[in-house]
This record gives structure tokens, sequence and C-alpha cells, in this order.
């Protein structure tokens, strides 16, 4: 019964005895004047136990019914609480099976009903015993709760899920004993398969991402910028779109966002429509590069503008390769059949007045789906095509006008919809050329696939969907496979590789189904092999049989998926399709004219090889410009020592190694450390064959300039992942679930289910302070998410560095005290250290830092801070006697998230960010932080920073 419900019983409990008194007095009155004696006071006293008998009635059945409407109402909350929250909840017997279960539960392990969960043991159920759980379980039968921060499982079907669970003690009365335990339960499975599956994403993605306001001004573009135009994030983010590209470009994107404004004033507002534009983005070194942007508007719940989204890609090899279709014809056909995008010839008939295919090559055939020339040459142009384009108009109607700009010289790109033989859509970016041949006019049509590069745009808001059209549009295959082999997932470009949908290959197949038949055993063994040893397997080359059942060459590459054990749960890795490589190089042995076609226009370097020492016998022009050569004569004749870093294995010796390891074991994939004219380092990816040229067996190496990848790839992983991890992952599935725990704390504390004593107010008081430490987590979550960007701001003042020490050690001693540790601080007592110049608050979150791992990780022991001059350095040092850092995981420390395996069962509350902020606020403020650290004797942690140059 609450406080207000004890009121409404006393209030009733005086009314009933002030109407008591008063009749009594009136029956008094009137007797009194009226009888006399015996005979008066009868009637009276009757009179009274009546009305007695009928106010004590009606106490009676208030209070009962206030009893009553508070138990149910307790009730009700609790069912509503169990049935509302995100997180499973089940009630464990002293014996170790399950009593009851909520819905999320049932939810969880994908049963019809609680009846199929009740009575089993929670350890076999959730595979519980590998992390201890039946400790942990005593632990809490004695009154202890307890936490496992991460633990996975296969369920029967072999579903794979992840959870974080919370132990708690539960008593029938207060003070009995422990006589079941509740688990709360998180499931973090998606959480965690996204943001392994977007780390996959992050390392091939070259294109630019940003985003403007309205007044065409930046609010954010991707750091993958640096490498396409030499600027960084900071410095495009300081100046203005017109500073970004020539005048015309931008008059051009001036022009187009106007008419799409004015079409948004009309009410002709296209949700999904992507503006497509050709432009000169300004480089560093004052050049201008080609790009081709994509662009749609960033929109509130209403549909109303408020920011423009947009992806700029380099076109500059889609321009130069587009000019080299035009030479002779042998270079042209080569280039012809084995070009990734469509190639075909339009030619005005005119006798019928319409425009019919001549010619098509192999990915043109491909993208329509058809199975030979014959079911496309002699068709019309409009067979293949939409009856009605994207902006409304006809497909003839645009076609007519814009062939007639073609046929009087102007090169033309636009994007089309195109129907395929099986009448489905899709969209294409074709460019459109005049050609002469024979005398006679033909249209020559380039056409690139760009249907999932709309879809991309479209779908950036959703995180899963944004990744598959990233990997997509890089043609690149994600997959995870179990111990066996079988895929439990894949990502949509399998269907583009392979031909099969997702639906098709997870829970199906096992990659090796997919081998050529004549390489499957071979491939397989190799295959688990590497899977036994749990190594990373890298450029593998592997040939697969499409649904079709044509030959599909894949480039593999993967990375074992363990346990915190060490076992081994699965593969997670990347296919590229290479196909198309393979057979540029098939097609370089057919024939020395083939050979040189291809040779000499290969966006490729490529070098020819004697085979017996390795000496470089040709090249071709791209490797004179990737190399930095003026001419062949500079290089043919050299060894390969002469165009590496030199540094082993990347010298001649190796060169020769790699050679003769692909005259005798087959294809070599490699990567290799190459050096220009200039003395200038870069990375490559080599591709070593066997050809025979002209009755002479050498070597053809390709080899591709991957430097800016190497460089940029850790940068994009890592900022995608904070995003993708924290922005979505904690803003989204954290906060609601603790929204929920601080009402319902806040609820209890405040006594609206009955008093508190003091020990179970306190208990509140501990998670509701758990509960703040993870929205602090949050905060720091969002620091980190600033400091990969570089948009940290620090309020940097002079100030006395030990004042500031000092205030930690006084805000952090109750916790030491609490945990059986002594604190002390040592400064100087003889003098007054210099100041230094720093941002007080975010010193104050390293110190804290420190001192707070030295108390978390040590038990009855001794900290020892010290603050002292050293040089033109003012040092802080922080030591204890606790747990240790295991010596091989040392280097790992400062990185972010990192935690010791020797910590993570027993402190599994902590995110590992503290270091990792430490180091990069340290770091800014030109200090340095290191530490030295035995495992099972105690660390000690330094800082140390700079004495401000004012300083007399």
């Amino acid at each position: 019964m609450n406080k207000n419900q004890t009121c409404e019983m006393k209030m009733v409990f005086v009314l009933a005895m002030i109407l008591v008194l008063i009749v009594l007095s009136v029956e008094l009155f009137v007797f009194h004047n009226t009888f006399s004696g015996v005979i008066g006071f009868l009637p009276m006293l009757f009179g009274v136990l009546v009305i007695s008998m009928v106010l004590f009635t009606a106490i009676v059945h208030v209070f009962t019914s206030m009893v009553s409407s508070n138990v149910y109402a307790e009730k009700q909350q609790y069912d509503a609480i169990m049935s509302a929250a995100s997180f499973g909840v089940c009630v464990i017997s002293k014996e170790g099976s399950i009593v009851s279960v909520n819905s999320r539960i049932i939810e969880i392990l994908g049963e019809k009903k609680a009846a199929s969960i009740v009575g089993k043991d929670v350890m076999k159920l959730f595979d519980l015993e590998k992390v201890g759980f039946m400790n942990l379980f005593h632990r809490s039968l004695e009154g202890q709760s307890f936490w496992i921060s991460e633990h996975s499982f296969f369920t029967s079907n072999k579903k794979r899920l992840i959870f974080k669970i919370h132990g708690l003690p539960l008593r029938k009365m207060k003070n009995s004993a422990v006589d079941r335990v509740i688990l709360v339960i998180e499931d973090i499975t998606e959480r965690k398969e996204v943001q392994e599956r977007y780390q996959m994403i992050a390392r091939n993605v070259s294109d630019v991402i940003w985003t403007l306001d309205l007044e065409l001004n930046y609010t954010y573009i991707s750091p993958s910028v640096f490498k396409q135009r030499g600027f960084t994030p900071e410095e495009i983010l300081k100046g203005k779109l017109v500073d970004s590209m020539d005048e015309n470009s931008f008059n051009i994107t001036r022009k187009a966002f106007q008419e799409e404004m004015v079409l948004e004033k009309k009410g002709k507002r296209d949700l999904d429509h992507v503006v497509t534009l050709d432009l000169n983005m300004k480089k560093k070194d004052g050049s201008f590069l080609p790009v081709e942007i994509k662009t749609s508007f960033i929109r509130n719940e209403d549909g109303i503008p408020v920011g423009i989204l947009g992806i700029t890609r380099d076109i500059s090899e889609r321009i130069k390769n587009e000019e080299e279709l035009k030479i002779r014809e042998v270079k042209y056909r080569t280039l012809f059949e084995s070009a990734a995008n469509a190639i075909y010839i339009v030619k005005l008939d005119g006798k019928s007045g319409e425009f019919k295919f001549v010619d098509v090559n192999h990915k043109g055939l491909e993208i329509f789906g058809c199975k030979n020339e014959s079911e496309f040459l002699g068709k019309n142009f409009f067979d293949i095509s939409a009856e009605i384009q994207e902006d409304g108009r006809t497909a003839k109607e645009i076609f007519k006008e814009n062939v007639e700009k073609v046929l009087g010289g102007e090169p033309l790109s636009l994007e089309w919809l195109n129907r395929r033989v099986d009448g489905s859509e899709f969209f294409t970016e074709i460019n459109m050329n005049f050609v002469e041949i024979g005398g006679e006019k033909f249209v020559q049509v380039l056409a690139r696939d760009i249907t999932s590069q709309k879809e991309a745009v479209k779908a950036l808001k959703d995180l899963e969907t944004m990744y598959n059209q990233v990997s997509e549009n890089a043609e690149l295959w994600l997959w995870e496979v179990d111990p066996e082999g079988l895929y439990m997932y894949s990502g949509i470009v399998s269907e583009k590789i392979l031909g099969y949908k997702v639906r098709e290959i997870v829970g199906k197949k096992y990659f090796y189904d997919f081998f050529h038949p004549d390489d499957r055993d071979q491939l397989k063994r190799d295959a688990f092999l590497a899977f036994k040893s749990k190594e990373p397997i890298k450029n593998f080359l592997n040939r697969n049989v499409d649904r079709d059942g044509n030959e599909v060459w894949l480039l593999t590459s993967a990375v074992p998926n363990l346990d915190k054990d060490g076992n081994l749960i699965g593969y997670r890795g990347i296919d590229v399709n290479n196909t198309e490589v393979h057979r540029a190089q098939e097609a370089l042995i057919k024939s020395e004219e083939n050979y040189r076609a291809v040779f000499d226009s290969a966006n490729d370097a490529f070098f020819i090889h004697d085979i017996s020492d390795g000496k470089v016998l040709d090249v071709n022009q791209k490797m004179l410009e990737m190399y930095g050569f003026s001419s062949k004569d500079e290089v043919v004749g050299a060894y390969v020592g002469r165009i590496s870093s030199g540094r082993k294995p990347y010298d001649d010796d190796g060169a020769k190694e790699k050679v003769l390891k692909a005259a005798v074991e087959g294809p070599q994939v490699f990567e290799w450390e190459c050096k220009k004219v200039n003395g200038e380092i870069f990375w490559a990816e080599v591709s070593l064959k066997k050809v025979n040229l002209g009755g002479e067996v050498r070597v053809l190496a390709m080899v591709r300039d991957i430097s800016g990848t190497k460089k940029n790839v850790d940068r994009i992983h890592e900022l995608d992942q904070l995003k993708s991890r924290f922005i979505s992952s904690f803003s989204h599935v954290a906060r609601k679930p603790l929204n929920e725990i601080k009402w319902g704390i806040n609820t209890l504390l405040a006594g609206d289910f009955g008093e508190k004593d003091e020990k179970e107010s306190q208990f509140l008081q501990k998670i509701l302070g758990d509960e703040e430490t993870v929205e602090q987590m949050l905060l720091n979550v969002n620091l980190a998410l600033e400091i990969e960007k570089g948009t940290v701001v620090y309020e940097r003042v002079q100030g006395s560095l030990v004042s500031v020490v000092t205030q930690v050690v006084e805000y952090v001693k109750s916790d030491c005290k609490l945990r059986g540790n002594t604190l002390n601080l040592n400064v100087p007592a003889d003098e007054m250290l210099p100041n230094i110049e720093m941002d007080v608050e975010k010193m104050k979150m390293v110190l804290l830092a420190l001192i707070s791992n030295s108390n978390m990780y040590s038990k009855n022991a001794e900290i020892v801070v010290s603050v002292f001059q050293k040089d033109e350095n003012i040092e802080v040092r922080v030591i204890d006697n606790g747990i240790g850092i295991p010596e091989l995981e040392q280097k790992h420390v400062f990185e972010i998230f990192f935690r010791g395996s020797n910590v993570l069962l027993e402190y599994g509350e902590t995110a590992g960010l503290g270091l990792y902020l430490a180091k990069n606020i340290i770091e800014a403020h030109g200090g340095k932080i290191g530490f030295t650290s035995k495992e099972g004797e105690g660390s000690s942690f330094w800082v140390s920073l700079p004495i401000s140059q004012n300083e007399e």
C-alpha cells in the first residue's frame, strides 16, 4: 500500500469517528429531554451500535478495495514491463532449469511458445559451459550479480547467436535466501555481423562520398578525397564548392541544382531522382580531374530537401579508354571484345529508317541476357529500350534527337532505361560517339550498367543496403562460411558474378560447389589446408562455373573467424571477378598481333621477362607512365631490381625467384614494393603468367598500382566502422533499453512499488550509476568519432598540471577505497612546476582513464601517482601492482576497443576506449604517452607534456 492509499484510510477512519460522536450527541440530547433512566438509555445505545457496525463495514470494504487495487496494479505494471522489454528475460531455478521466459526469449530462439523452453537446462540450451557459467550461477545463488559481456553459440538449426548476459539473484521475501536467478539477455548478433561485414566493404571503397547544404557549401566529405584529388577532408570543408572545380563545371552544377529546386517548388518532386553530371574537379597540384558525380536530395521526414548527397568517381581512365577505341581495327577489336563495359554499333538503315545493331561485344550480350549474337544483331535499338524513359519522354524521341547531335560530331553521354531479353528493365550510362568505317557513318555506343549505382544513392539511409550496393558497384562478392565451407552469409553480388541469388546460396551451398569440376578436388584440398592452419588466404586464383555453365575466374582473399578461445568458426572473405583479366591474359598468347594490341593499349603496366634471369624484354606505354620513364630503351635489358625498392625481398633476387616460380609452378599473384625513376616508392599488385610469344617461352607480368588503396583502406574502414557500430548500433540499439532501465529504477526509487530499505536503495543506486556509466561511454564514443574525423576542438589555456592531477585523485579516492586500494599522490613540495598549455577537461579525461584503469585492475593494492619535471616536459606516472598486461598483447594497448585477454571475463563492463582517447588527446597536445607492464606484477603508465614556451 503506498502513501496516498494510507492517507485515504486514515481520512475514512477519522470521518467515521466524527460521525459516531455526532450521532451519540444527538441521541443523548433527544433522549435526555424525552426520557429518563434506563428506558431512555437503551434506544440510544442500540442506535449507536447500529451506526458503528455500518461504518465498520464501510471501512473494511474500502480497505479491501484499496489493497486489491494496489496488488492488481503492481501485477499489471510488472507484466507490462516484461512484455515490452526489448531484451530477453529468463528465470532460472536453483537446479539450473528454466522456470519462465518473456516473449523476447521465445523470439530470439525461434520458438513458437514458452512451453517448448520452460523446464530445459539453461546450460545446454545456451551452451554456457565454455564461459564458466556454473561458477557465476553459484555466486548468484549466494546473492551476487554477474555479467557475461559476449557469448556466442549455434542453435539447433546452425544459426549463430551472440548475447550479452546479466545475472541477478531473486528472493521471495526481503531477507530470505536466494530462490531463483534472473538472466537478462540482450541479443547483439545483428550488430556484430553488420559490423564485421561492413569492415570488408570499407577496404575496397575508392569513390568520394560528400554532402552539401542548400547553399552549396560542403558539410561532409569522405577521406578518399585525398587519394582522388590530393586534398584532406579538412582542406575541402574550409573552402566552398566553387573552389573545387573549374568555372564551367560550377555553372553546370549550379544550373542543375536550380532546375531541381524549380521542380520541387512546382510539386514535381521525385524522391528517387538522381542527377548525373560529368565535371572537372580541381586537384591540389593545380590540374583538373574529370569525374562523374551522382547526386540526390537529402530529405527530412516530410520529404522536403535539407541537403544534397553525392558520390564522385574518377572517370579519367574511362575517358582515356574511350579515346583509345578509335585506334586501328585490330587493337579496337581486341579491346572491344575484352572490354568490361557493353559496346555496340548502331547503323541508320536508309530503307526502313530504323536504328539497327550491326555489332556488339561479349559484355553487351551479357548485360542484355543474350546467349549469342543472333539474338541481338539486326534488332532495332528500341527493341532493347524501355518505351518510356525516366524523364517521361519516349525512347525514340530522345534517341533520334541525340543521334543527330552525335552524327554532327558531338560526343554525348546520358542515362538510358533498357530492357533485357526476359523483359526486365535496368539502367545504363551510355556514351555515344560518331565513327566512320569504310566511308559509312555509324554510332558507337559504350554502355555501363549503372543500376547498382542508382540504387546505392537511394539506399544510403540504410546501412545494410548501402554496403551491399557499394560491394556491387565495386564488383566484390562478400561471403562468410562455417568450418565445413557452408555459406552462412552472401552478398548480393553473387548473382552478378555466378548467377545465383542470395537465398539460393546461404545455408544451401558450400564454397567448393562452384569450383570447376576439373579443379574441384585439388582446390578443395588447398582451401581446407588453409582452414586447418587458420591462416589468411590472399589472392587465391580459382576457376568456377556459373549457373549457365560459363567459366568464371575469381580472385579470393579471406581471413579466419575465431572465437575468443581461438577456435575456428569459419572464414570471412571477398571474391573479385577476375574473368576479364584472365581472358585478356589468355588472348595475349593466341597471336603476336593480339598480344601487341592488348599489350600497348592496356590500362595496367605490362612487362615481358626472360624466363632464365628475369631480365626485362619488353614493356608497354602504361609501364613507362607508371614508373616515370620516357622511353622503352631506359628499361629494356634491365633487371627488376632497378624498379624495385631494393629492400628484401623486393630486389633482384626476389624478382628472379618469383619469375621462376611462375614458369615452373603456374600463375602467381602478389604485392610488390616498387620504385619510380624519381625514387618514389609505391605498392603494386603483380600477376605473373608463363606465355608463348613468337615460339619463345616468356613470363608476362601485369602490374597495377595499389599504393593509394593500401594507404587509405584502413582509414576508411575505421571511420565507417565507427559510424556504423556506434552511431547506428549504440545510439539506436542502446538508447531504448537504457531509457527503460533508467525509468524503471527511478520508479522503484520513488517508492511507487513500496518503500525501499537502505540496502535496496543502495543496490538500485548502483544500477543507476552503471546506466550513467553507459551514457558516459556513448559520449566517449562520440569523442572517438570526432578524433577519427579530425574535428575535435581543443580549448587550450595555461594551467597547472599538478592542480588537474590533484582534482582527479580526489575524485577517484572513494572508488579506490571501495576496492581496498590505497591511492597516494607525490608532487614536489619545495617548488612550483611550470605551467603547460592544455584543454583542462580533456586532460582530466586522460588522467581519469589512467588512474581508473589501475584501480579497476588492482585489488588491495597500492597505486602511486607522481608528477615531476623532466628536461623541458612535465611527466605524470601512474604505477600499480595489479594484474598487468600480457606481453604479446602490449603492442595493441592504445588501439581502439583493445582489452587484454586476462580481463575480458571478469571485467566485462569496459569498452576499451579510455587509452585510445588518452593517446590521441596527449598527442594533440604535442606530448607522448607510454607504459611498461608485466602480467601478474602490475603496470606503469606515463604521460609527458611540453612546458609552455612562454614560461620563464
